[in-house]
């Protein structure tokens, strides 16, 4: 058996609610950012909060320079999830693979069931 660790970065969008219910979010390059307040009648720079504590003010779609991309642009922080995956072969001997499990006893249950059993592999990824 094997680790496989796919370690693609998710770049979710801002989310001004998701942001405001107390969601991780940080920057475009990985630094935290800290929520402070949310102000829907200021003409531009709607939300103030620390980076590096820093106090920033970003416009509500999370934008900290005017239409740019920039490095202090905010996103939503990635979830890391895991899970069991089952290698099988058929009777032709071609691999195939089953479904994600939530851990490797229940994934090993599940492929002494199916039978034609190769492996069971934890798979890591960011969503």
């Amino acid at each position: 058996m094997g680790i496989v660790n796919l370690r693609k970065k998710a770049m979710k969008d801002f989310n001004l609610e998701e942001c405001i219910a107390g969601k991780p979010v940080v920057t475009r390059d990985g630094r935290p950012y800290k929520f402070g307040a949310y102000s829907p009648d200021v003409p531009k720079w709607k939300l103030a909060g620390w980076i590096n504590g820093q106090v920033f003010s970003h416009t509500a779609e999370g934008k900290w320079d005017d239409g740019r991309k920039n490095d202090s642009d905010l996103i939503m922080a990635s979830c890391k999830k895991e899970g069991w995956i089952n290698i099988y072969t058929d009777p032709l001997s071609n691999p195939y693979y089953g479904i994600i499990h939530p851990n490797e006893h229940i994934a090993q249950i599940q492929g002494n069931k199916v039978g034609h059993l190769v492996a069971t592999i934890h798979i890591e990824w960011e969503e």
